[in-house]
């Protein structure tokens, strides 16, 4: 593809608008399964759901974080993305 800046521009602007919330999803997700691993007292299906909802995160941040230069949103938060 060729270099676009409006491309840039959104990509841009999904970055820092999503981000955040991805973030904040996701860390949900993992306390909400450390609070049912320690309970042992949720169906499967909340289980399944919210792994369903880290994987997706994590596989969107993966794609982000494979670039050669990361945003800085990433690089500031990478210690909770990780």
């Amino acid at each position: 593809m060729f270099r676009c800046d409006d491309l840039y521009r959104e990509m841009n602007y999904m970055i820092e608008h999503l981000s955040s919330h991805l973030l904040n999803n996701l860390i949900f997700a993992v306390t909400q399964l450390q609070q049912i691993n320690a309970a042992l007292g949720s169906s499967h299906s909340d289980v399944q759901m919210l792994v369903s909802t880290a994987k997706s995160v994590l596989h969107i941040f993966e794609s982000v974080l494979s670039q050669e230069e990361l945003p800085d949103f990433y690089e500031e938060n990478l210690e909770n993305i990780t």
